[in-house]
């Protein structure tokens, strides 16, 4: 396969793309879902503990 073949068609680039976000969905959720946890758990951690003492 000549590498020249792969850039003439755009439409290719759209298909290699897709075929990327196919193999890799799983670890782009897993990627984005572990940030926006990461991002709720320093929220909490951040928040909790002065309601927790201002509650008891």
């Amino acid at each position: 396969m000549v590498l020249g073949d792969r850039y003439r068609d755009p439409n290719d680039r759209l298909v290699r793309m897709s075929e990327f976000l196919s193999e890799h969905t799983w670890d782009i959720v897993i990627g984005v879902v572990s940030m926006v946890v990461s991002i709720v758990v320093t929220y909490l951690l951040n928040n909790v503990p002065r309601g927790r003492g201002d509650d008891w």
